[in-house]
């Protein structure tokens, strides 16, 4: 096997740690449970105001490559629980605009969750 090619064989090992840590890190021990649709509601909301989370500013700062590098989505981990949000347009809209012009929401998703 080439260099080039154990490389890319590397890359979705390496996405499939960054999922499962990021899993770990948004399950932080706390038990799962189906949430109310009213919770998520007022989680959805919530979202729309991360935009000036400094995490936010940390993957920006280091999205612009592609493929995005693990050490970069991490930065993704305090948002996971958001993820269910951006089914509705308009935090899915405010995400990307708080990621532009640096990457969108789906470039991040797809190259850091695969």
């Amino acid at each position: 096997m080439t260099a080039g090619a154990f490389g890319r064989r590397m890359v979705p090992l390496c996405g499939i740690a960054v999922v499962a840590l990021l899993v770990l890190l948004a399950l932080d021990g706390h038990q799962v449970a189906a949430a109310p649709a009213e919770s998520k509601t007022t989680k959805c909301q919530a979202a729309l105001q991360l935009q000036s989370n400094p995490a936010v500013a940390r993957f920006r700062a280091c999205a612009g490559v592609s493929p995005i590098p693990p050490s970069c989505c991490i930065n993704l981990a305090p948002f996971i629980q958001y993820a269910d949000c951006l089914s509705d347009p308009e935090v899915k809209r405010v995400a990307d605009k708080a990621l532009a012009p640096v990457v969108t929401v789906d470039r991040a998703l797809k190259e850091c969750l695969g």
